[in-house]
């Protein structure tokens, strides 16, 4: 395996990554309770500076929406990307991974679960890792 980074540094809980269970991690306004991913440093909402708190976001979600893009480049095409909703009430744009044929193992409501994986590339042959959601495995 070649070279890899983290797509943004802190996005993930620290060792998390390495033990093969990510989690991802957002921040929580202690003035109004609002959780944004990924973290922020003043509320959005209520504008609050400096009152944002770490939270670790949970593992499962389900498909709000995606799509399947068939165009692109050759080493990504075709893939399927959406937005996850999690039990925190908040929507995380993400790649769906491990669930070809799309069309067939892809639905609106369906459970799936946060893994991590290549993203990209750098000009310079970096592997980039993100997050990504893959359908939960029945049993």
């Amino acid at each position: 395996m070649g070279k890899q980074r983290i797509f943004k540094e802190g996005i993930f809980k620290e060792g998390s990554l390495e033990s093969g269970n990510p989690i991802l991690v957002g921040s929580k306004c202690k003035s109004c309770g609002q959780i944004f991913f990924p973290k922020k440093r003043v509320c959005p909402k209520c504008m609050s500076i400096d009152e944002m708190g770490e939270v670790e976001l949970n593992r499962r979600g389900k498909i709000y929406s995606y799509t399947i893009a068939y165009v692109g480049p050759l080493e990504y095409a075709p893939y399927a990307f959406g937005f996850v909703e999690l039990p925190e009430g908040i929507s995380i744009f993400t790649h769906f991974t491990d669930c070809e044929p799309f069309e067939e193992k892809l639905k609106i409501d369906m459970e799936v679960e946060l893994t991590s994986g290549k993203i990209t590339t750098d000009e310079d042959g970096t592997e980039v890792i993100g997050w990504k959601f893959r359908p939960v495995k029945e049993g």
